[in-house]
């Protein structure tokens, strides 16, 4: 009720017939109840399908406090079966002493295998296979004389694995190292912080991430200050590998990605440094996928091309040719004799 010039004045909600006013307040009742039942049916939904998975994946890793943000956990187990659908079967991610995806320790400086660090995300890891489906291991099954070394990490992008090359390439001194460039690497760093400890907020922040973060990381990853973040990290690494004499090979699995390495860089490699870039985008495209990562015939198909890269023969050999770890020529060997490449890849 209200009042006005002398007189009361009856409020609107005054003028409807209290069966009105009753219908108008649970229909306002009913709608808040109806969202409130679907926002809770939602994330229920969302929980059941991503927990616990998700707690398994900050399970696998711990904080760094360096550039690479976070790493694999040395010495873990965890048997995994998918985040966005359930695996066929369950892998096992395991890890070594040193925290990257082995069953056994590795030592500094090689022996007397021909050794190569391959880095990347998710697809380098092997998210969806077993060990021994990784193509680094399935390289080995090729030819007992390579050793290939598995620096790569979910969620890892170009800023992370440059920082994980540096960390890794003095320590194990490969003789070849192969970056599997993936379109994640062109995206900002993931942050985790000691808040994600926190299941509900893992959560939220995974969901958020998959939703809106994916619409913006859609948006933003062809943009020329990604495009030109991405060359740069490249070329620190390649000056890295420059100083330790270490040949360079990045793997596109999109093709179209190498342009940025060669339109941003700073500057080319020296001469007499090899960097190859090569296209592996039509050996794995069509090859079925779990979880949306690659499965093992990708991986078989990956080992094989990396193996005639290296060695320049079609089949059984994954080192240069002539190579041996006591030839005082072996810098000059490997040089010459690796990425053996095709036009169809390149």
């Amino acid at each position: 009720m209200s009042h006005s010039g002398g007189y009361i004045r009856p409020s609107p909600q005054a003028l409807e017939p209290p069966s009105s006013q009753r219908s108008s307040r649970r229909s306002r009742i009913f709608v808040l109840i109806a969202a409130t039942v679907v926002s809770l049916s939602a994330a229920e939904m969302a929980l059941r399908i991503f927990s616990p998975q998700i707690a398994k994946l900050r399970q696998l890793v711990e904080l760094t406090g360096d550039e690479r943000g976070f790493a694999p956990r040395p010495s873990m187990q965890i048997e995994f079966d998918g985040v966005f659908e359930t695996l066929k079967r369950p892998v096992l991610w395991q890890t070594n002493a040193a925290g990257f995806r082995a069953d056994h320790d590795v030592t500094g400086p090689p022996a007397e295998r021909f050794r190569v660090a391959t880095y990347g995300d998710s697809e380098t890891f092997g998210w969806a296979v077993a060990l021994e489906e990784t193509f680094q291991r399935q390289m080995e099954a090729i030819d007992p004389r390579v050793e290939v070394l598995n620096f790569g990490v979910p969620g890892y992008q170009v800023i992370n694995v440059r920082t994980q090359l540096e960390r890794t390439l003095p320590r194990y001194r490969p003789d070849l190292a192969i970056y599997l460039v993936n379109k994640n690497d062109f995206n900002e760093p993931p942050q985790l912080t000691s808040w994600s400890k926190s299941h509900l907020l893992l959560h939220m922040h995974f969901l958020w991430h998959f939703t809106v973060g994916k619409q913006i990381r859609l948006t933003t990853r062809d943009g020329e200050d990604r495009l030109q973040m991405f060359a740069e990290e490249v070329d620190r690494m390649t000056r890295v590998m420059e100083q330790h004499d270490t040949p360079f090979v990045l793997a596109f699995l999109k093709w179209r990605n190498h342009d940025a390495v060669r339109a941003y860089s700073p500057q080319s490699p020296a001469k007499h440094f090899r960097r190859e870039l090569v296209n592996v985008h039509p050996l794995v495209d069509r090859e079925p996928r779990e979880d949306i990562h690659y499965t093992a015939s990708a991986y078989r198909k990956l080992a094989i091309y990396f193996c005639q890269m290296i060695s320049g023969v079609e089949a059984g050999s994954c080192v240069p040719p002539g190579w041996s770890r006591g030839d005082s020529a072996v810098a000059e060997v490997a040089a010459a004799a690796t990425f053996e490449t095709t036009d169809e890849h390149r």
